[in-house]
């Protein structure tokens, strides 16, 4: 008799959707967890490292738990991780703020990570092989039928996994209540596949549907107790807080002091400094240049685009990230001016894509960027992207950097971004302003200004000039290794140094004191 007829199916419906439903649970844990823990830690590459090794490390925790627990166990895991997760991050961010007060506060905050990634990882981990486990075939078909079980359903995880990577790109720069509230429901439902009792299934599903009513309140509560306690604001007003495909974008007011645009919970500009910046990094040299065709590179704030429209034939702007663009029209510029522009062009694409599929030139390329803390961040700030700009320029066409500090005789970033500048161009000037407290540098194949037409450009309020050049300039690089895409040691290292000294090294001073 043949038994196929008689045989349980490999895999049923029922298990096919819990799977699905455990795929998307895990995109977008995952998802959650590397964007609250970036911004509470401060997102250096070295910390998004780290949290995603927490994240894969929970889960590896959470496939070794499945061959050592019952069903029923794995169960009330679930449901104990679903009504943790009901408190983030609203939850996690106070958590933060107030172990950031205490002494190695790194070593608690990386605590707190642990957990959380055990929290929301390993539950969801525990159910593919318990699944698989679950269902036995008569003994002469059991090898064909596991294996065609494995396949069905890995296959459901996965395409949960991509359903789950749609559902993220749908609440890009949107109200993060609408993601988490999308993901409280689908754990809901897990529940009731995976077979909670019923009384349990209704009891978390209503506190979620308070929890997600609560969120409007919740959300900016917690995001200013993070920067009022944590970053020491002591008191302020989150705008804006979004997650973009690539970061967190946030833009936080403080009275008296003006607004701060923050990524991955990292300063990026507060707007007193944006005069500053924006004089050097393009009034200067589109003053001595009036380019008939210029490019501008990040400045995500658009906080320079009407300044350099005033002074240039044609302006194109290129930013990555369209939650920075929505900050900077809302919280930095006026849009109704910038709609008025004529002579302005905005392209939401990768600069280095850009810049290989043109084929025009242009008189000045303003690349403002954020500090090579990241490996995205640092490739904009390389040998490699520098030589690519170079080919994009016009004859005698300047290319205009901010430095993001001030250029030392080190091997520090700034040091190291200039080098990479003197290994692509024959002629650098470099330029520090002590009112806009970083440096700047001015590089072309022939400058078509000089260094003292610079210094007669200065901001009125200038406290202080430097200009470095030629036998100058090149003493102080005379030890810094360029950046480039095989010498992006300065990405990891600066970020562990960052993170060491501000929860740890000020500890142990404290302490020894």
């Amino acid at each position: 008799m043949d038994d196929t007829a008689t045989a349980p199916p490999v895999v049923t419906t029922r298990e096919l959707g819990t799977l699905a439903c455990v795929g998307v649970a895990i995109s977008v844990s995952q998802f959650l967890l590397i964007r609250e823990f970036a911004s509470l830690l401060y997102g250096e590459e070295v910390v998004l490292v780290t949290v995603t090794t927490s994240f894969f490390a929970a889960l590896s925790i959470g496939y070794r738990l499945a061959s050592r627990r019952s069903i029923t166990w794995l169960r009330r895991a679930l449901v104990a991780s679903v009504l943790t997760q009901l408190a983030f991050p609203h939850g996690t961010r106070i958590a933060a703020a107030a172990l950031s007060e205490q002494r190695f506060a790194g070593v608690w905050l990386l605590g707190l990570l642990a957990v959380h990634a055990l929290v929301f990882a390993a539950p969801l981990a525990v159910l593919l092989p318990a699944l698989l486990d679950r269902a036995r075939a008569p003994a002469a078909r059991e090898a064909s039928r596991r294996v065609a079980r494995l396949r069905r359903c890995y296959t459901a995880e996965l395409l949960g996994f991509v359903a789950g990577l749609l559902l993220l790109t749908a609440c890009f720069n949107r109200d993060p209540a609408l993601l988490l509230s999308i993901y409280w429901a689908l754990l809901v439902v897990l529940l009731g596949l995976v077979g909670a009792r019923a009384r349990a299934v209704i009891g978390v599903g209503l506190t979620a549907l308070a929890a997600a009513c609560a969120l409007p309140q919740l959300l900016p509560a917690s995001a200013r107790a993070v920067y009022n306690f944590k970053h020491g604001f002591g008191e302020s007003e989150v705008l804006l807080s979004i997650d973009s495909p690539y970061q967190r974008v946030e833009v936080v007011d403080r009275p008296g002091r003006g607004r701060y645009l923050y990524l991955d919970g990292l300063q990026n500009l507060n707007a007193r400094d944006l005069a500053a910046l924006n004089h050097y990094i393009t009034r200067v040299p589109a003053t001595l240049l009036r380019p008939r065709e210029a490019l501008i590179i990040g400045n995500g704030t658009m906080s320079s685009v009407e300044l350099l429209a005033g002074l240039s034939g044609q302006v194109t702007s290129v930013e990555l990230d369209p939650g920075v663009l929505r900050a900077g029209e809302r919280f930095f510029v006026d849009p109704r001016r910038l709609g008025r522009l004529r002579n302005w062009s905005l392209h939401v694409e990768d600069a280095k894509q850009f810049l290989a599929r043109v084929d025009r030139r242009f008189e000045l390329i303003v690349v403002d960027v954020p500090s090579p803390l990241t490996v995205q961040e640092a490739f904009l700030h390389t040998r490699e992207f520098y030589a690519l700009a170079r080919a994009r320029l016009a004859p005698g066409g300047v290319l205009s950097v901010q430095l993001s500090g001030e250029l030392a005789a080190n091997n520090r970033t700034p040091a190291r971004v200039v080098a990479a500048l003197r290994a692509v161009f024959p002629e650098l000037l470099v330029v520090h302003s002590e009112t806009a407290d970083r440096g700047f540098a001015y590089a072309s194949d022939a400058l078509p200004f000089t260094a003292e037409q610079v210094r007669a450009r200065a901001l009125p309020s200038e406290r202080g000039l430097e200009l470095i050049e030629g036998a100058a300039l090149a003493r102080r690089t005379q030890h810094a290794t360029p950046l480039s895409l095989d010498a992006l040691d300065v990405v990891l290292r600066r970020g562990l140094e960052r993170a060491l000294g501000r929860y740890f090294e000020d500890a142990w001073r404290r302490g020894r004191g």
